[in-house]
Parts: C-alpha cells; structure tokens; sequence
C-alpha cells in the first residue's frame, strides 16, 4: 500500500522550522509553545 509521507529533509533551519510550524498547524508567527497539548494522561516510564 502507498502512503504519501512529507518529510523535511535538508534547507536551512528557517526553512525546516517553517514546514514544522505548518506540518502542525501552526502560523508563521506562533511559536511550539503555542501547541495544546494535553500531557496529564501520560505515563512517565522514569518512575520504576
């Protein structure tokens, strides 16, 4: 089965750190903090 993938694969930082920023959803002037996630739900595999 085919899959269309993109994948960020070389230019320069500027240009990976705007495809990221659009890969998710992000505008130009937003930053990665602005992503909501939401990690209460998540495990912490540190604490064995």
């Amino acid at each position: 089965m085919a899959t269309n993938t993109d994948i960020l694969d070389g230019g320069t930082l500027e240009e990976r750190i705007a495809e990221m920023k659009e890969f998710l959803g992000l505008s130009p002037d937003q930053s990665f903090q602005d992503l909501d996630v939401d990690i209460s739900d998540m495990e912490d595999d540190d604490e064995d």
